[in-house]
């Protein structure tokens, strides 16, 4: 959290923060007290995430890239591959069980926070569904797939695929 105060600190970096983060020009800037200061290095935190998270979705969906060379798509399934089998799918639903818990435990949380917490669940989703659709199952993650679906319904979640194929008439 330090290091995020420190980073922020710096006029040219929160100019570029609220760019990449879609906030507008000088909400960032350190109000009269500094409260600010708190505010950017959280929106960091968020960007830095959220940056994190699209990163590997865009790693999963390389691997499904056609219109990539035979060696790049080969070098994203090595990589790919070794963090499926680090066992990645489940902490993955483990994370998204883990958000919706925080969720409701903690209601009062900020606009943004909620937010980004919502964003971190879809995309593990979206993550989740092509680590499937490219790799075949375990037993043991489909039961983890299976428990966590099931739990996320009884909590009152909606769950819904994140890709919806219509079947043709």
């Amino acid at each position: 959290c330090f290091e995020l105060l420190v980073l922020v600190s710096d006029e040219q970096t929160r100019r570029k923060l609220e760019a990449d983060a879609n906030l507008a020009p000088g909400s960032l800037d350190p109000g009269p007290d500094g409260s600010n200061y708190i505010r950017a290095a959280k929106a960091a935190f968020f960007f830095e995430r959220s940056c994190l998270a699209q990163a590997f979705v865009e790693l999963l969906k390389g691997r499904l890239d056609t219109a990539l060379c035979a060696r790049k798509t080969e070098r994203l399934g090595c990589i790919v591959d070794d963090m499926l089998k680090s066992g990645l799918p489940k902490s993955m639903m483990e994370s998204i069980r883990n958000l919706t818990v925080d969720a409701h435990k903690f209601r009062g949380r900020s606009a943004e926070r909620q937010q980004f917490d919502r964003q971190q669940r879809l995309m593990l989703g979206e993550s989740l569904f092509f680590v499937y659709y490219t790799t075949q199952i375990t037993f043991e993650e489909l039961l983890e797939l299976i428990n966590t679906t099931k739990w996320l319904v009884v909590n009152g979640v909606a769950v819904k695929p994140p890709h919806t194929v219509m079947p043709q008439a």
